[in-house]
């Protein structure tokens, strides 16, 4: 009986596990449309990553998302202040 159980639960977590795996691929398939990474936003994390990156350690990620929101002058809001607090330019949010 016990094996049943476990084996019904690997289930009900591998089916959840593969939902969760097909909505974030359908939903990154759908930011890709949103938001695109141009010439003027590759120019910028360069040069974010040019100033900070060794000095702050600023990840290429980072650099990017940061470059986004100050070329398409979007505030920025993020639990992660620390990557981020340093970089002009950023208008970045307080976390509530």
């Amino acid at each position: 009986m016990k094996s049943i159980k476990l084996q019904i639960l690997q289930t009900l977590y591998e089916q959840d596990f593969c939902e969760w795996v097909e909505q974030t691929a359908e939903l990154l398939r759908c930011l890709r449309h949103i938001i695109k990474i141009d010439q003027a936003v590759s120019d910028t994390a360069v040069d974010l990553l040019r100033s900070y990156r060794l000095s702050h350690n600023l990840a290429i990620p980072d650099s990017l998302i940061a470059a986004t929101a100050i070329v398409w002058n979007y505030p920025f809001i993020t639990k992660n202040q620390r990557d981020y607090r340093f970089i002009q330019g950023l208008n970045l949010l307080p976390y509530p």
